[in-house]
């Protein structure tokens, strides 16, 4: 990555692949807490958005869908967000865990077909898996699979 700088953007900006990001993102994670109010949540990702975040780091199981749903709806008309979201667990509503999970090759194939349709996008620029090598969720049975795979 190379540094640059950039007067709206939070702490100057890097290089990533052909993006510019700022150097500071916004995590998504968060805005789960707000499924009672979903303006509110998507006034604050456009705020976030005016006070320089391009990236947003997110996942389809924040708030079993919620958050990537605030999310399509606050990104729209702003083509120059980069969109980060992690595969490897499923939202695993009413149960112990707020997730399960989902390692196997078709599992993370759907993720991302989930992912885009509740994200709204055509393609995710920058898709992170989950391993569940360590803790706090451990692969075990079906869930146990190679990276080649």
């Amino acid at each position: 990555m190379t540094q640059t700088s950039h007067p709206t953007s939070l702490g100057g900006t890097v290089n990533f692949a052909r993006y510019s990001v700022a150097r500071v993102g916004y995590g998504a994670m968060q805005l789960r807490n707000s499924s009672g109010d979903r303006e509110a949540a998507i006034a604050l990702v456009k705020r976030a958005i005016a006070l320089g975040v391009n990236h947003i780091d997110t996942a389809e199981f924040y708030g079993d869908g919620f958050v990537n749903h605030v999310l399509r709806d606050a990104l729209r008309g702003e083509p120059d967000v980069v969109v980060a979201t992690k595969l490897g667990a499923d939202p695993n509503p009413g149960q112990g865990s707020p997730i399960r999970l989902a390692q196997r090759p078709e599992e993370l194939r759907a993720s991302v077909e989930r992912n885009l349709k509740s994200l709204g996008l055509e393609q995710i620029p920058l898709v992170n898996l989950r391993r569940a090598d360590i803790g706090p969720h451990i692969a075990k049975g079906d869930q146990l699979v190679d990276i080649e795979d």
